[in-house]
């Protein structure tokens, strides 16, 4: 259904189609009794279980946090909150501690390969 109110045509004919429903009369007071007959809300919310909800918001938090690599989306959330930093001063730290964070990797990776490439020369001879 997410894919279908992607397409405008798909989405200007559900949304006319209901207009036309809704219009005729007593199309409404019968779509409200039905929704109080069948108590669909009840049902909707039975099947929402806690396991549901922080999975919901789990979800949600990864697509908020999208552009904030995951390692640092606590440290994020402690700018944003506790130091009532702006979401984009915040994000502006967060890509600075990262790209200091991989140029030290980087360093070390490089140091390893040294190393490395140092002990198999003295040992060659």
């Amino acid at each position: 259904m997410k894919r279908k109110w992607q397409n405008p045509k798909t989405r200007d004919a559900y949304v006319a189609a209901g207009t036309k429903n809704l219009q005729t009369p007593g199309a409404r007071e019968k779509a409200i009794a039905s929704v109080k007959a069948n108590k669909t809300w009840e049902i909707a919310s039975k099947a929402i279980t806690p396991e549901i909800r922080a999975k919901v918001a789990k979800r949600r938090s990864d697509e908020m946090l999208a552009h904030i690599p995951r390692e640092y989306r606590a440290e994020y959330k402690r700018l944003t909150r506790e130091a009532r930093c702006t979401a984009a001063e915040a994000s502006e730290m967060i890509a600075q501690q990262h790209e200091r964070d991989l140029e030290q990797f980087r360093r070390k990776v490089q140091h390893a390969v040294n190393e490395s490439r140092r002990r198999s020369i003295d040992n060659a001879r």
